[in-house]
């Protein structure tokens, strides 16, 4: 390709890169250099450019050799700003943006959510582009869910009725919120209209920390919220943004949080990109560093190995079920996690016979659980089951589009769809980056 340069590395792979100057999809190398990885890409028009993608060549290596090279997408014209549904029939997760308001200002947001501006699509924008879900057996496993993000989603006053036209349509609505707002009152209208799963911001027990990241001393305030919506029958899943110097001591009180709460059964830990608003001095966490930093505060409970297993098994499970949730990719690594009282364990350990044998009678209970499993967006998993998973946002320096065009998650826009981990660089605060923006 023209202008194109020869690694300085070990090459392990070319891709497709994003120019920073005139953000145009560039042909660019994965480099093997000094034991981490390296992406480069090369403008025609703006030379080459180079970021650390990966510290810990080998790790990003044995999970490379698991993932493979199965790539959705390589045209990518969601991100040259062409008009694209493509992704729709691969995707699990449609994420919206419902409004731009927001009643935190944090340091740290990686939508850079606004006060008072209110960009909000209609509930027909939203639920007119949502294709009808296939009925039978395989729309029952494959049956996909919309986030409502934002902003602070519960600031619209009609999200009862949005989440009432969601499923209507045969989704399944998952609720992104800060928690600000769960009074029992409106937590009940939200109830009555058909939301039974919402994903709260939460980084951790210290209010220090909420403070660092959220301006904010709300940890007492989210607890509340927990017990709350548990009570009212939601299931609760967490989310962390997982900052290096920050919070990731955290990791292991939020674990065992999650198995002593019923409703509690999911943690999804972003490790911190630069992305929208950063107030902190660090730039980033590293995948790499992220997966060490979940071995070392379990206590080898889980390890780094028990992801890359975790990552074959879903992917052997993908390649029968063509479910697009358990497709492999670089940048969301899950785990599924097993609990005996205070002590857990991953799954993946069990189809070791020895280990399984240690553990006969929760064992036989997995094996029973399994539908349940399989159907966790519907489903009440067991309480013995809860769901972990590191999942890297990527920063506009480092993205290697084309694992990116692998996610099972996708953002709706106005133009089209753009998959989950990379939508807020590429369109955020562009034209096209929301259903109803001033732009035509």
């Amino acid at each position: 390709m023209a202008g194109e340069i020869a690694p300085r590395g070990t090459l392990l792979r070319r891709t497709q890169g994003l120019c920073l100057e005139c953000r145009k999809v560039v042909p660019a190398l994965l480099e093997r250099r000094d034991g981490d990885v390296w992406i480069v890409r090369t403008c025609a028009d703006h030379g080459s450019a180079e970021a650390l993608l990966w510290p810990d060549a080998d790790l990003f290596q044995r999970f490379a050799d698991v993932v493979g090279d199965d790539v959705w997408c390589r045209t990518l014209q969601c991100v040259k700003g062409e008009p694209c549904d493509g992704c729709l029939p691969k995707t699990y997760n449609i994420q919206v943006d419902v409004t731009d308001r927001c009643n935190l200002r944090c340091p740290v947001c990686c939508t850079d959510a606004v006060g008072a501006c209110a960009n909000e699509p209609s509930i027909d924008a939203i639920v007119s582009r949502l294709p009808p879900v296939k009925p039978g057996l395989l729309g029952r496993v494959r049956r996909p869910n919309v986030v409502l993000f934002g902003g602070e989603p519960t600031l619209r006053e009609d999200l009862p009725d949005l989440v009432r036209a969601i499923v209507a349509r045969g989704y399944i609505p998952r609720l992104a919120t800060n928690g600000v707002r769960t009074d029992p009152a409106f937590l009940m209208r939200l109830r009555e209209a058909g939301l039974t799963w919402v994903i709260l911001q939460f980084d951790g027990f210290s209010d220090e920390v909420s403070l660092t990241l959220r301006g904010k001393a709300m940890v007492q305030h989210k607890l509340d919220a927990i017990e709350r919506m548990s009570s009212m029958g939601f299931k609760v899943q967490l989310g962390t943004m997982l900052a290096e110097g920050v919070n990731t001591s955290e990791i292991g009180p939020i674990i065992r949080f999650l198995g002593r709460n019923p409703r509690a059964f999911w943690v999804n830990f972003y490790p911190h990109a630069s992305q929208g608003r950063n107030g902190l001095p660090t730039v980033e966490t590293p995948m790499s560093s992220a997966l060490k930093h979940v071995e070392r505060e379990t206590g080898g409970r889980i390890t780094v190995s028990d992801f890359v297993e975790t990552t074959k098994w879903l992917g052997r499970l993908y390649r029968v079920l063509k479910s697009p949730n358990l497709r492999p990719k670089m940048s969301t690594l899950p785990m599924v996690l097993v609990f005996e009282g205070d002590e857990y364990y991953p799954l993946v350990r069990l189809f070791d016979p020895v280990f399984a044998a240690r553990h006969a009678v929760r064992a036989a209970q997995v094996l029973a659980a399994l539908p349940k499993l399989l159907l966790y967006q519907q489903e009440y998993t067991p309480p013995f089951i809860k769901f972990v998973v590191v999942e890297k946002f990527l920063s506009a320096n480092s993205i290697d589009l084309e694992d990116a065009s692998n996610c099972h998650m996708a953002f709706m826009t106005r133009t089209g769809l753009v998959p989950f981990d990379i939508h807020n660089v590429i369109t955020r605060g562009t034209a096209g980056g929301g259903l109803e923006g001033a732009v035509p």
